[in-house]
């Protein structure tokens, strides 16, 4: 990532629609059948309201698709992301997926791990004017993000664990689904 020009990295997956179609289904399925963890944050303390949250290990004990996620994930973040002091590649060690709906929020956090990802399954509304979107602080103390992304189905955003974000108030009555994940 070069975080000199912004501090993360895109691309829209290959195929997605086929792959969002699955990925869509699995996690239906399984909000139908778990109940929304409050938070997956090793503190407890919940970032994100008026949404439905799985567990943590998506890519160990979910349907086989997230683990088709998985692989891709890590081969766009180790094409894509310089650690030093290590030549280890990235693998994932939390993944989780995000059923947003109206009004859904994220306050400012950080992850554990070195590198974070999210990946927009159905974006849902998708303007600035629906709100949602990704927010980064690049540096400490700003009020205002310093960068902006606007999910769009099918992307998918790399970007260091200790950078502060947040998501914007979410307006749109489409529920929006994404996958995160935490590697190292």
């Amino acid at each position: 990532m070069d975080e000199a020009r912004h501090p993360y990295a895109t691309a829209l997956i290959g195929d997605s629609e086929a792959l969002n179609r699955r990925l869509s289904a699995a996690l239906e399925e399984l909000s139908d059948s778990l109940p929304s963890q409050v938070t997956n944050a090793p503190s407890g303390r919940a970032v994100f309201q008026q949404k439905w949250l799985s567990p943590p290990d998506l890519h160990r004990q979910g349907p086989p698709v997230f683990r088709d996620l998985a692989l891709r994930i890590e081969r766009f973040a180790n094409l894509r992301t310089v650690r030093r002091g290590t030549d280890a590649p990235l693998r994932i060690q939390s993944m989780w997926g995000m059923i947003s709906q109206p009004e859904m929020e994220g306050q400012r956090h950080t992850h554990g791990h070195s590198v974070s990802a999210v990946y927009y399954v159905d974006a849902g509304g998708s303007s600035k004017a629906d709100g949602g979107v990704l927010q980064f602080f690049a540096e400490r103390g700003l009020t205002e993000p310093s960068h902006v992304i606007v999910p769009k189905s099918g992307l998918l955003v790399i970007f260091p664990s200790r950078l502060p974000h947040a998501v914007s108030r979410y307006e749109s009555a489409r529920p929006r689904t994404a996958v995160s994940a935490s590697m190292e």
